[in-house]
């Protein structure tokens, strides 16, 4: 069985049976802490108990679950079980990291040794590329337009609703990216208060503060 998911929010799980993979049609809920059905996978009248239990999930949907809940699980663009690293590392992101490995230990040992384009680095993508790039996996705006997901069920597809957002349609603050608010390479903080500072670095803090050319962002009404 494979799990999706650290259990804080929720926990949706794939088996393996006969060589074919499903998706249980429940799955485990942090708030509830108890088990529900999976969203969009409840089914008032199925057909028999292997329905109402799972679905098949086949061809690329399982390639789309595995390349973003886990690393190297894809090979020219197929699903390989044999190379899957459970969870996401670094390469899930930065791609293979052998040469640049390779590059920093010569340096470490004192070797003149070129690092510079041994790896990939999603910092050199322009804003709109390095939403796209985390919407890969998180949504991105055609995900959710294609899908037709509205309301609730794209509120998870943080991308599509940052470029939805008024600072992204109207002046395109270059500074609006995933990464302005949240650290990729650190736990996420789900304190909302600690944001207050990312908040402030595009908006005013009052009405009495002038709207300036870094801080545009009005105070909201």
């Amino acid at each position: 069985m494979w799990a999706f998911g650290d259990g804080h929010v929720g926990q949706s799980y794939l088996f393996e049976r006969d060589g074919n993979l499903f998706e249980s049609r429940v799955s485990y809920f942090g708030n509830l802490k108890a088990l529900d059905f999976t969203p969009g996978r409840k089914l008032t009248d199925a057909k028999d108990l292997e329905q109402a239990m799972a679905r098949p999930v086949t061809g690329s949907e399982v390639v789309r679950c595995f390349a973003c809940h886990a690393t190297a699980s894809t090979i020219n663009d197929k699903f390989e079980r044999s190379a899957i690293i459970p969870g996401i590392t670094c390469e899930a992101c930065h791609g293979p990291g052998r040469n640049h490995v390779i590059a920093g230990e010569a340096l470490l040992r004192g070797e003149a040794a070129k690092t510079e384009g041994t790896i990939f680095n999603p910092s050199t993508l322009t804003p709109s590329d390095a939403v796209d790039f985390c919407g890969s996996c998180h949504g991105t705006y055609w995900d959710v337009k294609l899908q037709g997901l509205a309301g609730k069920a794209n509120i998870r597809a943080q991308p599509y609703r940052l470029e939805k957002s008024r600072c992204w349609g109207t002046k395109g603050d270059t500074r609006l990216t995933c990464v302005a608010c949240h650290d990729p390479h650190q736990p996420l903080v789900r304190d909302s208060s600690s944001y207050d500072k990312n908040c402030l670095s595009c908006h005013v803090a009052t009405a009495s503060v002038k709207v300036t050319a870094d801080h545009p962002g009005q105070v909201a009404r």
